[in-house]
């Protein structure tokens, strides 16, 4: 396994591991910053997709990383977030990887579509469809009519 299969495989399945970690991370993932976010998913793509990389191995890991760039307090966040996903595997399976990734491309198709309606980027179109912070913070207040 090479560091550019985790990279393309964490991008390429980005959606659908944030959707995934979405469901265990209480606070959200929105908030955090990007070094953290790249830790999760690649750590993540490994746990949910790479049989050859233990999960306990992916989790210590990224948290060990996320211990030493970020914080202590953070490594905490991402050892619970990942130890969830890792224990929800376990009972139920690996996902297929070519499943993940056409669901991962059709939300983005999904994100495109409701950001062209609303004449917003993608970056700002959250996994619901909903407006982001930056575009709440940038769109003028709405009028009564």
């Amino acid at each position: 396994m090479s560091a550019t299969e985790l990279v393309y495989g964490a991008l390429r399945t980005s959606g659908y591991l944030e959707t995934r970690l979405s469901a265990h991370a209480h606070r959200g993932l929105a908030k955090l910053d990007t070094e953290t976010r790249a830790h999760l998913l690649v750590a993540a793509y490994q746990i949910l997709f790479l049989d050859r990389v233990p999960a306990f191995a992916a989790v210590s890991e990224a948290v060990a990383l996320v211990k030493a760039s970020r914080s202590p307090a953070l490594g905490g966040f991402v050892n619970a977030v990942l130890r969830k996903l890792a224990g929800e595997i376990a009972k139920s399976g690996r996902p297929d990887v070519v499943r993940a990734t056409i669901a991962a491309l059709r939300l983005l198709k999904s994100q495109e579509q409701i950001a062209s309606k609303r004449n917003m980027s993608t970056d700002d179109v959250d996994r619901r469809g909903a407006r982001g912070k930056r575009a709440k913070a940038a769109a003028p207040a709405a009028t009564a009519s």
